[in-house]
């Protein structure tokens, strides 16, 4: 039995935190709560903390600005407003699969146009004219196939003290190991951290933080019990 247990602590060991309860904040920019609904458009800030990627098959115009409540027409015929414009020859995607949190929006009565704001998810990096004007144009409210690809449910990412993501880390004798939980879902988010044993979550008794220091002493508790 404590040779199994060694085995585990020497191996590579993964540990999850687990997202309990997470509501996404309503958070509505700009027009706040008076944003009337169309056919099109059901509640934008319910993607608030969802992961995006570039629709690049099917749309391949990338409009963005900073201050979208300022928006003007002439704004199309100027390329520092496209991050990738397929007739202007305008190119700076460097990755169709780069993955981008959606952090708030804003919906344009007046010319029936929706904006979604976005950071870089952990582990990737937005290009410097996105990083810049982060608020990308939704196509899907003029008829076009989504500009965006946008997933339900958030997501969860475990870091190291680097920052890094990772899926699983080998914990030597006599060292602690920090893990960092970082959700992009918003609002309030409550968190189980739990180490897996023979096909079994089991729960690591009072470390419900975001961040956890893991030594072996914790996990041979938890193991024994």
């Amino acid at each position: 039995m404590l040779h199994t247990i060694k085995s585990r602590m020497l191996s590579a060991v993964l540990c999850v935190a687990m997202l309990l309860t997470s509501m996404p904040a309503n958070i509505f920019a700009f027009e706040g709560e008076e944003v009337e609904t169309s056919e099109y458009l059901v509640n934008p800030g319910s993607k608030i903390g969802n992961i995006a990627t570039f629709n690049i098959e099917d749309w391949s115009n990338y409009h963005i600005c900073d201050k979208p409540a300022e928006y003007v027409e002439a704004w199309w015929e100027d390329d520092n407003y496209w991050i990738y414009n397929e007739l202007a020859g305008t190119d700076e995607i460097p990755d169709d699969n780069i993955q981008m949190v959606i952090t708030n929006y804003y919906y344009d009565k007046v010319l029936d146009y929706l904006w979604y704001s976005v950071e870089a998810a952990p582990g990737y990096e937005l290009p410097e004219k996105l990083a810049n004007k982060p608020f990308i144009l939704y196509q899907d409210n003029q008829g076009y196939p989504d500009s965006l690809f946008i997933e339900d449910g958030g997501k969860n990412y475990i870091l190291n003290a680097e920052g890094n993501v990772i899926s699983n880390a080998v914990l030597p004798f006599y060292e602690t190991l920090t893990l960092q939980s970082v959700s992009t879902l918003q609002g309030k988010v409550e968190y189980q951290w739990q180490i897996l044993a023979d096909d079994l979550w089991v729960d690591i008794y009072g470390e419900n933080e975001a961040v956890i220091n893991i030594n072996i002493g914790m996990l041979f508790n938890v193991l024994e019990g």
